[in-house]
């Protein structure tokens, strides 16, 4: 039986010399998705904001959906950050043009698949917006079924990607 320092430090080497590369992946696709996520805020802003302090709790809601769907969601950015972790994780050499080749050969499926994906929650939204303002219980049940709904179909975005 081997020593199992051996494999425990070997371990943590490995995610020492690997950890500035991924940071610096990291900041690129923050930085890189920042602007998208303001400006989906800022086209949401003037529907939700107001006077009223439901308005205001509201647009805090919608910027924080915001927020979870570009982190969840299938922003293109994620295309290169998706082949680069890929040859990462499969010990093949890692180099910054990497990125860069997995957003020239994937940049149209995943901006499909980011349009699919605002379409969908845009449809799943306005579904339970509409069934949740209603006066009778039944379809205001049928609305947090439609919240549900979108919940699954957020969750279920981040595994789109790799399967490119």
């Amino acid at each position: 039986m081997g020593n199992p320092f051996r494999s425990f430090f070997g371990a943590i080497g490995d995610a020492y010399g690997e950890l500035f590369s991924v940071v610096g992946m990291n900041l690129i696709w923050f930085f890189g998705t920042l602007p998208v996520y303001m400006v989906s805020v800022f086209l949401i802003g003037p529907y939700l904001a107001g006077d009223d302090p439901q308005n205001q709790a509201a647009y805090i809601y919608a910027m924080v959906a915001a927020g979870v769907f570009w982190v969840v969601g299938p922003s293109p950015l994620l295309v290169g950050v998706h082949l680069w972790a890929h040859r990462l994780v499969n010990d093949q050499r890692i180099e910054f043009s990497i990125f860069w080749e997995g957003l020239r050969e994937f940049w149209r499926p995943a901006l499909a698949l980011c349009g699919i994906a605002i379409a969908g929650n845009v449809l799943l939204l306005m579904n339970a917006a509409f069934y949740l303002r209603s006066e009778v219980g039944a379809l205001r049940l049928f609305g947090v079924v439609w919240v549900w709904a979108t919940l699954l179909w957020v969750l279920m975005q981040m595994y789109w990607l790799p399967l490119l």
